[in-house]
Parts: C-alpha cells; structure tokens; sequence
C-alpha cells in the first residue's frame, strides 16, 4: 500500500475505523436557516463526503441550544424533534462507507443569532464578532452542561457512532478555559482548574448519560494566540484532565475567532501549521490524538503519522476540495486529488449567513442540483482557451459525456495562471494550475496547442456548443485622471510579470487583490514598494476574503510595503507619482517604476465575432467577467450543464 500508516485502521474507544482519516467538520449553512433541523441538502452533501472514503465523517458543529447557533443554517441537536433528521444522517454517512460523528457546540459570545443577548463567562466583547455578551449566573451554567449531555444522549439514540465536543476557537468552553474571557472570582473563573471544570462537567455529565462504551471526542485550542489566552502548558495539563474524566481522543486545533489565519491557513501560512501542538499533546496523554491544520497532501498526512505526531489526520478544506481525496490517495493516485488553494472561500460565503461554496470544487454545495453524469444527448464541445475556465469547462463537458476539442492559441495551457503562479504567495494556485494541466493530459480530451480558434476552425470540427473561454482583452482599465500613463517608467502587471521586467523600488496603482499581490511580488525582491489607491482602507485588497485579510496586511506590513489610501492620481513623472492626499494637498510619491494593477478590460462584442459556428455558444470566464477561480468555475461549470439543455447564445 503507498501509505501504510494513513489506511492502518485504528480505534477510538469502543469505535473501529478503517483508516486514519477524519472529516474534519466545517460549518456549511446547508440545515435549515429557520430550527436547523436536516434538508436534503445536507443528506446529498454527507453522502457525497462519507463515500469519498474517510474513515470517519464528522457532520459539522451542532447547535446544543438554537438560540444560541453560530449562525442559521447550523444544524441543532437540542430537541427530539431534531432525532428524525439526525438519524436519517447518520444512516446517510454509514451507507457510504465511513463512521458518523457529530461536532457539538455552544456559540458563547460568538454567536450572530441574535434573537437573545449571547452570554458568556464574563460580559467582555471579543476581538472578531465584537458583540457584547452577558454573563452566566451558576443556574445558567448547570443548564447548558445539562443540555450538552442532553445533545450528546440525542446523537447516540439517532445513530450516531461518537460525538466531538467543540471546545476550540473561542466558542463557549474555549472562553470558559481562556483567562482573556474569563474574569469570573467563582468556581468557574481564576485557577485553570476553576475554568476547566466547565469543559471537564460537560464530560462528567455526558458520561452519566451515555455510560462508557459511547465514543467522546474534544476538540481544543492548544493556544490561542490572543494576549491573555490559552497556553501550551495548559492545554497539556487539561488534556490530561479530560482523559482522566474519560474523553476517548483530542482533536488539537488553535486560535479564536479574532485570529483565524492559525486556525485556517490562508495561503501564505507553512502547510501543518498545528500539527507541532498535536504531537506536543501526544507526547502527555495515552488516547489518540488527531492533528489538524492545512494538510493538504497524503504524503504529508503520512509522514505526520508515521514520525508519531499525531495517531490521526483531520482533513477539512482538503476535503472540501476534492471529497474523492481518501480514495485516490488510497488507490496510489495522489496526483489525481484537486488541491485545495487555501483561498478560505468555504469560511467567507458563510460569514453573512449563505451557504457554504468552494473555489475549485463546483459541485460543492450544489450537490442536490448538479451530478457529474453523462448528460441525455452526447455532443461535439469545442472549448476556445485553455485557462483556468476553459480547462475547467473542458473536463466538466467530458465527465458529462461530450467529446470534446480544447483549442489554445498558446504552445502551452494556462492562461492567466502563468503569470499569477510566478508570485512566490501562489504555491497553492501553482498546484491547482499543474493538476489542470495533468487532468487535461489524462482524459481523452483533444488539446490542440499553439493553434488560434477560428469560427472557421469551429465549424471544420463540427461543434455542437462552443464554450468561448479566451481570456480577457487588453489590460486597459487605466486609472481615470492619471496623466502620464505613457511615460516609460509604467508598466502594467502582465509587463512584470511575462516580460521579465527589471525590479525596481516600485508604486503600484491599485489596491485590489491584483494590486496587493503584486506588491508582494516586488517586496518579495527586497524592492520598496507603495500602494497607491483611491479606495478606503477597509476596501483595500478587494475581494480578499475576512478569513485572509488580517493575515495579508500582516505580511504585507511585514514585508515593508507601505499602503496610501483614500488618495487622488495626479501625473506620472521621473521621480514617482503626484497624488492628491487625504488633506488635498499635491504630493510626490517617490518610485522608479509605476506599475498599473486595476485590473482587465473585457470585449462584451466579441459574441458576434463567433455567431454561427455552433447551434450553442457560450461565453466564460475572463473574457467576460475578470473574476478569481470562483467565478471562472461557476461560469464554466454552469455553461456546460446546459449544453444540450436549451441550445443557447450567451
């Protein structure tokens, strides 16, 4: 076997698992926004995720109080008329093949549903929801002991194989046990021993309920990484509390609410940023611990567990990414798994109440709309470009049965992809561009490379639908009211990017996800560089997600560069460029080369230029829509479901 020690089946408590492998949980809005309870959504998605092969599949964190849910659209455990639902998911997730567990919470002051005033130890506002919660008296805190218990006796009755307790980023345990929100002088506060018990009674509790034999799991924030919060050390020594108290594996996780960039790596973090805490806990307690935290790949989820850090891997946005992962890795196919970009995607289209999406992985979210299946009629799919949408359109049109051409005027696939994977930030992307081209490599799909899509071209294959994926036209979105764009010390980021440009100390003209990435990209160089944009600072890194944006200005302050905002473009000279300040003063930016970064201009015309060389013609990606890998996804994703549908033009 290719890894050993990923499929070796272990055990936690009386629970046998086929392999190593957790699905780790992830809040995906899928329930019902109303009480939370079970949709077909949510069935279809768990189906999905369970039979890609995980040894166990953790659904995500389950209200034990809907009044106090992280958000609508989380599932609740904390009535029976929750149980029929529940049990109709745990049978989902068995008849696929893996374990079902269930993730408990209790939002504390975290909490967006705001039908009550949250509480919490103690009434301090924390650093991400910014919410002032109330505190608990003592009667408060018996109850919601008791309804955890409650949950958990709810979970096992609806089939459920163990539950995990989610004591971890800042939730309502995590801020019992955290001295920055626990300020109580009760039995409850002071001592880590007093903020323990709360955590360590919710287990005494359950153990009462359930009896012994019922598989119980904690997750926990090994260190927080705020001022004031949990440490290492503690956390060692309430790891071994909960042992003693009877939890049958620790789920070691980091950070709260305000610092997610621990919890979910963005991008730019190392990969396994948690695993060290995990093999820390390992080395103080005898139950299996399971690490957690951007592992991404099976060799390393491997080697993680044969140097002994940790007994099993919990894989989240991985999984998200390519839900086959376990069983390609197990049929020694790594390079088959769609990697996951670190995009953070999945966490930002929940952050305002709407479903979870991913970037790379259509299907996710639309499982009960969309199946990857051989479409009613097979046709001839012409696909002109091959970026990231027209490989992505050419891969969807063959899983549905088409045959397909890919043409691309380049000697090489790619796109846009090239110049973006040359900033050294873009591992990630990098991955996903080389996966396309392999994917493109391995299916029966004809690639004619270094050839121009003609309508003429088109009509010689014989098309049924053509999907136009050509990219987007000039870079000519200049920045209105800025004189001297001609002058020669401007470039624009294709020019630094493709042409090899000199790097020098640079201001770059844009404050969006481009312009941010560019600045990277120089400052990488040990060039300095100014952002210059006329947006506010709240707005600047443009469609950066929240879960990404703190860690992003970070590394940029880190990396030198400097961030003007708010400013007005005056004129391009030799010594930099003129700008019109926050006081409206005229004032010289200095810089030896101006680099344009607001973005791409599309030709909404082109349409014309393509009429009649198929019955079906659709339009994608860059050229009409300069969009991240999420929008290229949908569009193409969406274009090639309705091919043979509705013979179309758009």
């Amino acid at each position: 076997m290719h890894y050993e020690k990923l499929f070796q089946p272990t055990r936690i408590g009386s629970m046998w698992l086929k392999n190593r492998i957790v699905r780790a949980p992830n809040t995906t809005l899928y329930a019902s926004p109303m009480d939370g309870t079970v949709t077909q959504l949510l069935l279809d998605h768990y189906a999905v995720e369970a039979a890609g092969g995980c040894g166990l599949c953790m659904v995500e964190a389950s209200s034990v109080d809907v009044h106090s849910r992280l958000q609508y659209g989380e599932p609740t455990l904390d009535s029976e008329y929750a149980l029929g639902g529940l049990w109709s998911l745990a049978e989902t997730i068995k008849m696929n093949g893996a374990k079902a567990g269930i993730q408990l919470i209790h939002a504390g002051r975290q909490c967006l549903v705001q039908e009550k005033i949250p509480v919490a130890p103690s009434p301090r506002q924390d650093g991400y929801f910014r919410v002032q919660p109330r505190a608990l008296e003592r009667d408060e805190i018996e109850r919601i002991i008791q309804s955890f218990a409650d949950a958990v006796d709810r979970a096992m009755r609806a089939g459920f194989d163990c539950i995990q307790y989610h004591g971890a980023h800042g939730y309502l345990p995590a801020e019992f046990l955290s001295r920055e929100a626990n300020h109580r002088t009760d039995e409850w506060g002071g001592s880590l021993a007093n903020r323990a018990r709360f955590g360590l009674e919710i287990v005494r509790r359950t153990r009462e309920k359930v009896g012994s034999r019922f598989p119980l799991i904690y997750r926990f924030s090994a260190v927080d990484y705020v001022e004031d919060g949990v440490t290492l050390e503690e956390s060692i020594q309430f790891a071994k509390w909960l042992e003693e108290a009877g939890v049958d594996a620790l789920d070691v996780s980091a950070g709260t609410g305000e610092v997610w960039e621990h919890t979910v790596a963005p991008t730019h973090f190392p990969y396994g940023n948690l695993v060290h805490l995990a093999e820390a806990v390992k080395k103080e307690v005898d139950i299996p611990v399971i690490a957690v935290g951007a592992i991404n790949e099976p060799d390393q989820a491997e080697k993680i567990l044969a140097e002994g850090k940790a007994d099993l891997v919990a894989l989240c946005r991985a999984i998200t990414a390519d839900p086959d992962w376990p069983k390609k890795a197990a049929a020694g196919k790594p390079e088959e798994i769609r990697p996951c970009i670190r995009c953070n995607d999945c966490l930002d289209t929940i952050l305002p109440g709407t479903p979870m999406r991913c970037r790379v992985n259509f299907l996710e979210g639309r499982e009960s709309m969309y199946q990857l299946k051989p479409a009613r009629a097979r046709k001839k799919v012409v696909v002109a470009g091959g970026g990231a949408a027209g490989m992505e359109a050419a891969r969807t049109a063959y899983y549905r049965g088409h045959d397909v051409t890919l043409i691309e005027k380049n000697d090489e696939l790619g796109g846009l992809l090239i110049p973006a994977c040359v900033i050294p930030t873009k591992e990630d992307l990098n991955k996903l561009f080389q996966w396309y081209v392999r994917e493109m490599e391995r299916l029966p799909i004809e690639v004619m490379t270094g050839t121009e899509a003609t309508p003429e071209l088109v009509r010689s294959l014989g098309a049924d639908a053509l999907v136009v994926a050509t990219g987007h036209g000039e870079e000519s979105n200049l920045p209105k009211g800025l004189e001297g764009l001609d002058h020669p010390n401007v470039i624009t980021t294709m020019d630094l990017l493709t042409h090899n440009a000199e790097i020098r100390d640079s201001i770059v003209i844009g404050g969006g996800f481009m312009g941010c990435d560019i600045a990277q990209h120089i400052a990488g160089t040990g060039a300095k560089v100014t952002i210059l944009t006329h947006y506010d600072r709240d707005h600047v890194g443009g469609t950066v997600g929240f879960f990404t944006r703190n860690s992003l200005f970070e590394l940029l302050d880190k990396m030198g560069v400097v961030i003007r905002d708010s400013v007005r473009y005056r004129e391009v000279t030799d010594a930099g460029v003129i700008i019109e300040n926050a006081e409206g003063e005229d004032e010289l930016v200095p810089g030896h080369c101006v680099v344009i970064a607001t973005g791409f201009q599309v030709d909404l015309d082109q349409i014309h230029h393509w009429q009649g060389c198929a019955e079906e013609i659709y339009q994608v990606g860059n050229c009409i829509d300069p969009a991240n890998i999420h929008g290229t996804t949908r569009q193409a994703n969406t274009a090639v479901y309705r091919i043979g549908a509705d013979g179309a033009v758009c």
